[in-house]
């Protein structure tokens, strides 16, 4: 039977550390860890018009050199803004022609500078220079999902995650591994540690076998690290685990506390009628969905992400509504914590290059803005 493979629409999510555990002990949770603040260089957004004005901030990257990339979603717009945050050009636009983008994914850096754009509506991965020159395409089996959650490794692999189909009702989340040239790929299962057990309280099953996930409930979390590693865990509890690629054991496991944050009831009016109209459109013959469906509290996981010395960050909830990051380094020790500028209500987009760092936070009109950081250790 052939076998479909489309893209998985992840998040990635995390919460209030404390413990670090590894596969041969831990460390005390009570230990002093360092606070690293951010001393801000240049916030870019927020202008009536030109590179500076973004509608939706879709994805990310900072540079080796310090520059800034960053795709504006609706109008799928590539563009690059230099160490300081100053526009320097529009690398790509929307099309269908070589250099333009249909509908990205995500992108992320390559090795030896530039990045690598994963533009699923044109079925083909697109790379840039670091200067932002077009650098040729690569047609690829490419279906669906709008975020991507991936990575290109230290060998110019590119690693995701993918939901394979082989049939009406059996699917499959898998991690993809695709060679620097795209002509070969290795699959192998998401850990099962991590996956999400579906019930009546989360899911919602619609006709001819669909799971349907209830919005702003628990969900799994993931992350890449350079070397090919998989991070991941759950919205709902601070225990994350890495696994080398293709084990079914982590080869390493941190735990941690973290604050429960409200969730805005903007946020559940949202998700309310996104419910709703999946609902009437699936033909699921549940009734009208209340807010009662909806949980009241993000859970203390908010966002995963690793760096170039393969460091695991944590965004997790904190006092007053902020979150804040919490560091490890590869053995699985908490190193630093972070205080942010960015709310609950903030998209949960940060990457750390170097001693540099850039997040979406909102300003006083809801527009996303990224601002860009200096990481400034006592």
């Amino acid at each position: 039977m052939r076998h479909f493979v489309r893209a998985f629409l992840g998040a990635s999510v995390v919460a209030f550390g404390a413990a670090g555990i590894g596969c041969a002990g831990s460390e005390d949770a009570s230990e002093d860890v360092p606070v690293w603040r951010l001393e801000e260089i240049a916030r870019v957004g927020g202008s009536d018009e030109g590179l500076g004005s973004f509608n939706v901030i879709g994805d990310l990257q900072l540079a080796p050199d310090g520059r800034l990339w960053v795709l504006d979603r609706q109008v799928q717009s590539l563009r690059l803004f230099d160490a300081d945050g100053a526009p320097l050009r529009e690398v790509a636009r929307r099309g269908a022609g070589p250099g333009e983008l249909g509908k990205v994914a995500g992108f992320r850096l390559a090795p030896g500078g530039g990045v690598v754009v994963r533009d699923y509506a044109n079925g083909r991965i697109l790379r840039f220079t670091a200067e932002g020159e077009s650098a040729g395409e690569q047609r690829s089996d490419l279906f669906g999902g709008a975020n991507w959650d991936g990575m290109v490794d230290a060998e110019g692999r590119t690693l995701e995650l993918v939901t394979v189909f082989r049939g009406k009702e059996q699917s499959e989340l898998m991690q993809l591994r695709r060679s620097a040239d795209l002509r070969s790929a290795d699959t192998a299962a998401f850990p099962a540690a991590c996956r999400i057990e579906r019930d009546d309280r989360n899911s919602i099953v619609f006709k001819g076998g669909f799971v349907y996930t209830v919005p702003l409930t628990a969900r799994s979390v993931s992350a890449f690290a350079h070397d090919g590693a998989l991070w991941c865990g759950s919205t709902d509890e601070y225990r994350l685990m890495r696994f080398a690629f293709g084990d079914t054991v982590p080869e390493l496991e941190v735990r941690g506390d973290g604050m429960r944050l409200p969730i805005a009831p903007s946020a559940r009016d949202s998700a309310l009628r996104i419910l709703g109209s999946a609902l009437a459109k699936g033909g699921s013959g549940a009734a009208r969905p209340d807010a009662s469906l909806l949980p009241t509290e993000h859970g203390p996981v908010h966002a995963l992400l690793t760096d170039d010395e393969r460091r695991l960050w944590v965004l997790r909830g904190a006092a007053g509504g902020r979150l804040a990051l919490d560091v490890w380094d590869p053995s699985g020790r908490r190193v630093a914590t972070v205080p942010t500028v960015m709310s609950a209500e903030s998209p949960p987009i940060v990457r750390v290059q170097g001693d540099r760092i850039a997040l979406v936070v909102l300003d006083a009109d809801d527009l996303p803005t990224i601002v860009m950081a200096r990481i400034v250790r006592p």
